[in-house]
């Protein structure tokens, strides 16, 4: 039995429980593409019992607890799952794991510096599941919440006034349209999104709900492929 539920730097440093290895951890190999990743993404969400969105993670699957941000959900799924694609990723110094800004960086750079296992997606109409989409929140100069991050549940719907539904899967404080956290809760689970796009379809806006404000944050998507 675990006494104590291990944090997301602890399992960073290669020290996961044995209930955490048994139940998500799988080899590099299996798990190098988006469709793999989403598989991945649903068995970890089947074993969620308690969840809550907050910047100091607690996660002890073998409870069935994950307490912890967006970008802790995404690195936590690609540590475990993809671990190859992961170490691209850039972390900012005094950060044991990237934070939403340095996805949206990465993801924003890939056109201009392609990097192995990490295609880019401009046209939010091209997105497939398993796709990762990442913003940044500007004028934070690195502090608090830094943006959002979170992995694509299915291909994106138009609607007739032209901006686009994505359900996603991520670890939010703000409820999504159609979501499935309860009323007044926060943490891991699934809703969708709504983007707009400029003239040549990529996103340039998003929506959490319909009471939220349009967002216009710079927005940027990227796919694994294998390495």
């Amino acid at each position: 039995m675990v006494g104590v539920a291990e944090t997301l730097a602890e399992l960073s440093r290669g020290t996961p429980s044995p209930e955490f290895k048994a139940q998500i951890v799988q080899s590099a190999e299996e798990h190098t593409t988006g469709t793999d990743l989403l598989a991945a993404v649903r068995e970890v969400l089947a074993n969620v019992r308690e969840t809550s969105y907050q910047h100091h993670s607690k996660v002890d699957p073998s409870h069935g607890i994950y307490q912890l941000d967006c970008s802790e959900f995404v690195s936590l799924i690609l540590e475990r799952f993809a671990p190859k694609h992961f170490q691209e990723i850039p972390t900012e110094p005094g950060h044991s794991q990237p934070r939403a800004r340095m996805y949206f960086r990465f993801f924003e750079e890939l056109e201009r510096q392609p990097r192995a296992g990490w295609q880019p997606i401009i046209n939010l109409a091209d997105v497939a599941a398993g796709d990762i989409v990442a913003w940044e929140k500007l004028g934070t100069g690195g502090q608090g919440d830094t943006g959002h991050v979170m992995i694509v549940a299915e291909s994106p719907h138009r609607n007739q006034d032209g901006t686009f539904q994505i359900r996603v899967y991520d670890a939010s404080e703000i409820p999504h349209v159609g979501d499935s956290r309860p009323a007044g809760s926060s943490g891991v689970g699934s809703g969708s999104v709504l983007f707009r796009v400029k003239e040549n379809g990529a996103p340039m806006a998003f929506q959490f709900n319909a009471r939220s404000h349009w967002h216009s944050e710079p927005i940027a998507i990227a796919r694994l492929i294998p390495m």
